[in-house]
C-alpha cells in the first residue's frame, strides 16, 4: 500500500474507507464499474479490512462463493431414497455441526472406529 502511494502520489486516497455494506453495494452494481472500483479499493484504501473485504467481493464475483459442506456419517447404501431424504432433512434441521466432528452442536457423531 505504501509502495503504491509512493509510486502514485496523485492517487493517494483522502476519503474514508468504505464499510462492508458499501462494498457489497458496489459489488452488486454495474459489473464492469464494480470490478474497476473493487480493484481500485484493493490497491488504494488505507484500511486493510476494506482491502480484504473488497478482495473477497472480487473473488466471489470471479469464482463464486466457497462451497458449503455437510458432514454426515450415514450408512446410506442400505437406505431407500425416502429414508435418505428424511435423514438428510433431519441433519439439516439439527443445525450446524461441530467442526471437530464430535456432534456437540446438534450434528452427527463420527462413526465408531473399527478394530
Amino acid at each position: 500500500m505504501r509502495a503504491y502511494s509512493a509510486a502514485n502520489p496523485e492517487r493517494r486516497v483522502t476519503e474514508r474507507a468504505p464499510s462492508r455494506v458499501e462494498i457489497a453495494e458496489i459489488a452488486r452494481g454495474d459489473m464492469a464499474a464494480a470490478l474497476q472500483r473493487l480493484v481500485l479499493l484493493i490497491h488504494t484504501t488505507r484500511s486493510d479490512m476494506a482491502a480484504v473485504q473488497a478482495f473477497v467481493a472480487l473473488k466471489d464475483i470471479a469464482y463464486g462463493r466457497d462451497p458449503q459442506t455437510i458432514d454426515m456419517h450415514l450408512d446410506y447404501e442400505g437406505m431407500t431414497e425416502d429414508e435418505l431424504r428424511a435423514a438428510i432433512a433431519a441433519e439439516l434441521a439439527a443445525g450446524p455441526t461441530d467442526p471437530t466432528g464430535g456432534g456437540n452442536d446438534g450434528g452427527a457423531s463420527p462413526p465408531p472406529l473399527a478394530g
